[in-house]
């Protein structure tokens, strides 16, 4: 893949002024490309362009989108697992081990799953990991200053009401 020609194709889907057979050009040849390479998309940042083109008033343009910004989605959720040992809250508990996503963002992702945990009332690990992933989903696979500030309010309504955590749950095991 060339890394270059996707910068480029990133760079004219930023354009504000395309016509939309020029963007579903370069959204067909993004598809032709095959990225199936996590450092591929987060060298380019090809998905900062992509993602918001599901909004598209187009149809076609954002059918497009959709399914480049879902396949990358499956990339993301399908890494390998590489155990990093953190701490919990009390010292009586052992050392949790958790999923490694990219060494970038490791982490960051780590550490918002400790802090869940230990805000939460049953302190699951794995609603935990859930939660935390919905949320970097939902936040185009950034561990950005959105994704830390929706991980932050999560952590508030954890704190002041632990109610939430069975919604959330259930609805990041239905994704």
């Amino acid at each position: 893949l060339d890394l270059n020609r996707i910068i480029v194709i990133k760079e004219q889907l930023q354009c504000k002024n395309k016509c939309v057979s020029d963007i579903v050009d370069l959204l067909r040849e993004i598809q032709n490309m095959h990225i199936k390479s996590v450092h591929i998309l987060t060298e380019t940042g090809i998905g900062k362009s992509v993602g918001p083109l599901r909004r598209h008033s187009d149809e076609i343009v954002s059918k497009m989108a959709k399914e480049l910004v879902e396949g990358w989605k499956v990339i993301i959720a399908n890494l390998p697992v590489a155990p990093v040992i953190t701490k919990t809250r009390t010292p009586n508990q052992l050392p949790v081990l958790l999923q490694d996503v990219s060494s970038m963002s490791n982490k960051v992702r780590s550490k918002a799953v400790t802090l869940i945990q230990q805000n939460m009332k049953n302190s699951d690990l794995d609603t935990a990991k859930l939660i935390e992933k919905e949320i970097f989903l939902d936040g185009n696979m950034k561990t950005d200053s959105n994704y830390k500030q929706k991980i932050r309010q999560k952590i508030f309504s954890l704190k002041k009401d632990n109610k939430s955590i069975p919604s959330m749950a259930s609805d990041a095991q239905a994704s």
